[in-house]
């Protein structure tokens, strides 16, 4: 019989910590379906797809399963064939999995068939859907396909060889694609050749994207590629075998793999070797990351590992079988991986985990793998809304740009939050010494006037610097005419930082601004001018603020826009955008 097997566990307190041998993980309990004789011993290579209500998975006896997150059956679909590709939740909760009997299928969220497509070979690769709803997967009929939302084709482009890579759409711009004859290659959401990438052997991983648009790929020799967004090559890195599973990047944009050869390797964003740790068996699958950059991943010797971000061994345990489908990480529940025998999945408890690290991602983190959950520049000048008197648009190269300002302005979300993370990289190359932000929080009242919590840096005291200081928290409010009538300093935390002042064109790096708000709670960081990496913070420098402790801030409690400002600061720009775990990419 094909076993379906959901164990539960739970960290032992002797192994929570970071070093050692770590511990082990609890197997608490287990369910079995009917399937296929065990003396075919079928290997689980599908990864499961979570939705928040279901966790999906293909299966070698022809099956897609979905389960609860105690391991109930909820439904079965029955396909002709094999099923190793790992399921695709869209946002309106289709559900698109490929088969071996050569076709992508739509499912409804209860398991009903909502259409197939046929294609000339097997679909081993996950399907990507783009934000406008369009769905690309490529077969062993080496084609790539972009199929609309009811299933009828828009294009198809012969990439030459089969391919089993998984296709990676960002925006709905580009798609990016592996395959046999030795390329990666960016194809625009039009079916048009963008750039062909030459390796040395097959591609049958899927691309990674870092924050800075570069792009990572494993090949069957071994060797890992960095990438520019443009497909010119920034390094090579030759692990000792094939590379299958995703790149993963961790929050400090360390580049993380498994290889066949049975090692994990840790590379810095330059290619250069952190550190290689053997696993005792080989590893397929892609790398999970939690927030605290610990590291998930199964191997061949029916080991799951967890890993600190140095490589040390945090947890690990013994499933007995070999497992080549990737760890899915849960925020509530767990981690599911499948593995060999059928036997799927397990879940152990996951309180350490927050979010998952963006763009580490294929197979272990969106409910959509394959798709980079990213607004381009374009896109959040398009959707945002304007205020003040200056353009905003996207610069020559892609970031976010004031064009002309002239006054206090900017743009601020269509949505709005009261939780959220919220990071940029501000600069700018004119030789002004003003005011450029992020909005903590804002809104426009009943009179049409403008309200907005800005976190702000300045150039210098002086001049156009909103609140006459150059960091600090201030309260601003515009007329009907965007004209300001109030402004207040909240915080000033200037004499925390010891900080160039000046020119904004003599800090080309410029700097860098978090927020973070958990309902009524502000934490506003800032680096300095000189140092904009993500893990440079000054801890001094930090804000923490109540909105229900200043008459002037109170009327931002609950939901708000967020968005990007500057006044009197021309060409202020903005780039490394990241909010809530979705980065804002490049145009290509």
């Amino acid at each position: 019989m094909v076993k379906l097997i959901v164990f539960i566990g739970f960290l032992l307190l002797n192994g929570c910590g970071g070093g050692g041998s770590g511990g082990t993980y609890n197997i608490v309990d287990s369910t079995v379906v009917p399937g296929v004789p065990v003396v075919t011993r079928p290997i689980v290579i599908s990864s499961p797809a979570y939705d928040g209500s279901q966790i999906v998975v293909g299966s070698p006896d022809s099956v897609v399963y979905s389960l609860n997150v105690s391991g109930s059956i909820l439904w079965q679909f029955n396909t002709g064939s094999s099923v190793d590709s790992s399921p695709a939740i869209s946002d309106d909760g289709t559900i698109y999995v490929g088969s071996n009997d050569q076709k992508l299928y739509a499912l409804n969220g209860n398991g009903s068939e909502k259409w197939s497509f046929q294609t000339n070979g097997a679909v081993k690769s996950s399907a990507s859907i783009s934000k406008n709803g369009n769905v690309y997967v490529s077969s062993e009929d080496g084609f790539l396909y972009s199929v609309n939302a009811i299933g009828t084709e828009n294009w198809k482009y012969n990439l030459g060889s089969a391919s089993s890579s998984s296709p990676v759409v960002y925006s709905t711009t580009v798609v990016f694609v592996g395959s046999d004859n030795s390329k990666v290659s960016a194809i625009s959401t039009t079916g048009t050749l963008l750039w062909d990438f030459d390796t040395t052997s097959a591609v049958k991983s899927s691309v990674a994207m870092d924050v800075d648009s570069n792009i990572y790929i494993g090949t069957e020799d071994g060797t890992v590629y960095s990438l520019s967004f443009s497909g010119s090559q920034n390094w090579s890195f030759k692990a000792g075998d094939s590379v299958r599973g995703q790149i993963s990047i961790d929050a400090s944009g360390n580049v993380v793999f498994g290889s066949k050869d049975g090692f994990i390797y840790s590379l810095s964003k330059a290619g250069v070797l952190n550190w290689k740790q053997s696993s005792n068996g080989e590893v397929y699958s892609t790398i999970a990351i939690d927030s605290n950059d610990q590291l998930y991943y199964g191997n061949t010797s029916g080991i799951l590992e967890t890993r600190s971000q140095a490589g040390a061994i945090v947890k690990t345990a013994s499933i007995g079988e070999k497992l080549y489908s990737s760890v899915k990480l849960l925020n509530t529940t767990g981690a599911y991986i499948g593995s060999y025998d059928n036997k799927y999945s397990f879940a152990m408890d996951q309180s350490l985990i927050k979010s998952i690290i963006p763009f580490s991602d294929f197979r272990n983190g969106l409910k959509n793998p394959g798709r980079m959950d990213c607004s381009t520049t374009q896109d959040i000048v398009a959707s945002f809304t304007r205020f003040g008197l200056s353009n905003w648009g996207p610069d020559p190269s892609g970031v976010l740009e004031s064009k002309d300002n002239q006054s206090f302005s900017g743009i601020y979300s269509p949505n709005t939050l009261e939780d959220y993370d919220f990071e940029a990289e501000l600069y700018s190359p004119d030789t002004d010494d003003d005011t450029i932000a992020l909005i903590v929080a804002s809104h426009r009242d009943n009179s049409n006037n403008f309200h907005a919590l800005i976190a702000t840096r300045g150039g210098a005291k002086i001049g156009g610097a909103i609140g006459n200081i150059y960091w600090g928290l201030v309260y601003i409010q515009l007329d009907a005419g965007d004209n300001i009538v109030n402004q207040a300093v909240i915080v000033n935390s200037e004499a925390t930082l010891a900080d160039g002042l000046g020119s904004w064109s003599n800090f080309s790096g410029g700097t860098r601004i978090r927020l973070t708000r958990r309902k009524n709670i502000i934490t506003a960081e800032t680096s300095l001018k000189t140092n904009t990496s993500f893990s440079n913070y000054v801890n001094l420098a930090t804000i923490n603020f109540d909105l229900t402790s200043d008459a002037n801030t109170t009327r931002f409690v609950g939901p708000q826009s967020i968005g990007f400002a500057a006044h009197s600061q021309a060409n202020a720009r903005f780039r490394r955008i990241n909010i809530n775990g979705v980065a804002a990419c490049k145009s290509i």
